[in-house]
C-alpha cells in the first residue's frame, strides 16, 4: 500500500510551527533572540520533513518507529517554545489576563479562591496530584497500546488528534497569555495543599515549567478528554484504566488550582471541534489507509490481524 511522503501527524506539526515562525518574524525586534528561536522552530519542520523522507526512502523498522514517534520529542520542545516567543509576541507580565479570568470565575462561580482553599485538604491534593501528573504518560500509554509497525492506522489517528489538541491549546496560550491561579491570582498557597508529596510535586512543577503562559485553554483537561475519547474508541479496554487517572487529571487541573474554572470550561468546548478536525485531516491525509478494508474503528485482537496477513 503506498502511502504519501508526509502522515498527517506530519502536516499537523508543519502546519503549527510554520504559524509560529510568522508569529517570531512578525514581532521580530521584541524578542532577546529571535534569530535562535527561528532556528529551533526551522529544525523541529526540518527534523519532521527528514524522518518522512527517511522512512520513504529506506524503509525499516527502526525509520518507522522514528517517524512515529518523532512527535514526543516534537511536543515538549513546542511547549517550551511558548516560554521563549509568547513575550515577544503578547506580553503578560503585568497579569492582565489572569485578572480578567479571575474575574470570569467569580462572576460565574462565585469567590472561587475562597472555595477551593476551603476545601483544600492533603490526601485529596496527593490523589488528584497523581491524576495531574499522568499527562505527561497516558498519551504514551494509549500511544503504546496502539502502535503496530505493520498497521499504524489507529496510531496515525490517533496521534492526529493528539497534536491537533496540543497546538490548539498552545495557540490560546499565544492569544491569551495567562499564567494560572498558582502563579497570579492565590497569593501563598494553602497548608491544605500540601500533603505527603503534592507540595513537593507542585513546586518541582513550577521549577520545570517555569514563568509560562500555560492557562488559557486548560491543554491539560483537553488532552485528558482527548484520550478518553479515543481510548473508548480505539482500545476499549484500556479506556478503563486510563480514565481513573484522566478523570483525576481534569479535577485536578481546578482542584489544584492550576487553572481557572473557565479554562476548563473552554476546554470542553474545544473537545469536539479538535477531535473532528484531527479525523478529518487524517482522513484526507491518508485515505489509501482509511479505505482499507479493515474499518478504523474496529478493535481487532493480534490473533485476527496475524490470521488475516497470513
Amino acid at each position: 500500500m503506498k502511502h504519501r511522503l508526509l502522515s498527517a501527524p506530519d502536516v499537523v506539526i508543519l502546519a503549527y510551527q510554520a504559524i509560529v515562525a510568522a508569529l517570531i518574524l512578525a514581532t521580530w525586534s521584541r524578542h532577546d533572540h529571535p534569530a535562535a528561536y527561528l532556528l529551533i522552530n526551522l529544525g523541529l519542520m526540518a527534523g519532521t520533513a527528514g524522518f518522512a523522507l527517511l522512512e520513504s526512502r529506506i524503509p525499516s523498522k527502526l525509520a518507522t518507529f522514528l517517524h512515529a514517534w518523532w512527535p514526543v520529542i516534537v511536543v515538549p520542545i513546542s511547549f517550551k517554545q511558548i516560554a521563549w516567543v509568547a513575550p515577544g509576541v503578547h506580553a503578560f507580565d503585568d497579569g492582565g489576563w489572569d485578572r480578567k479570568l479571575q474575574y470570569l470565575d467569580e462572576f460565574l462561580f462565585g469567590d472561587t479562591r475562597k472555595f477551593f482553599r476551603a476545601v483544600a485538604w492533603g490526601p485529596v491534593a496527593d490523589l488528584l496530584t497523581i491524576g495531574y501528573w499522568s499527562y505527561f504518560l497516558l498519551p504514551i500509554v494509549l500511544g503504546a497500546a496502539l502502535y503496530r509497525r505493520t498497521d499504524l492506522r489507529k496510531f496515525s489517528e490517533a496521534t492526529t488528534v493528539l497534536l491537533v489538541g496540543w497546538f490548539v491549546s498552545y495557540l490560546g496560550y499565544f492569544a491569551v497569555p495567562a499564567v494560572g491561579p498558582h502563579h497570579a491570582a492565590d497569593g501563598p498557597r494553602a497548608a491544605g495543599f500540601e500533603g505527603w508529596w503534592a507540595g513537593p510535586m507542585h513546586r518541582a512543577l513550577t521549577v520545570v515549567e517555569g514563568h509560562i503562559p500555560d492557562a488559557f485553554p486548560s491543554g491539560h483537561a483537553l488532552v485528558a478528554m482527548i484520550v478518553v475519547v479515543l481510548a473508548w474508541r480505539l482500545h476499549r479496554r484500556l479506556f478503563w484504566w486510563l480514565l481513573p487517572f484522566a478523570t483525576g487529571l481534569f479535577i485536578g487541573t481546578m482542584y489544584l488550582r492550576y487553572h481557572y474554572i473557565v479554562d476548563v470550561l473552554v476546554s470542553v468546548l474545544l473537545l469536539v471541534p479538535c477531535v473532528a478536525l484531527g479525523q478529518a485531516l487524517y482522513k484526507v491525509r491518508e485515505p489509501e489507509i482509511v479505505e482499507s478494508p479493515q474499518p478504523v474503528w474496529e478493535n481487532r485482537s493480534p490473533s485476527e490481524t496475524q490470521k488475516e496477513q497470513t
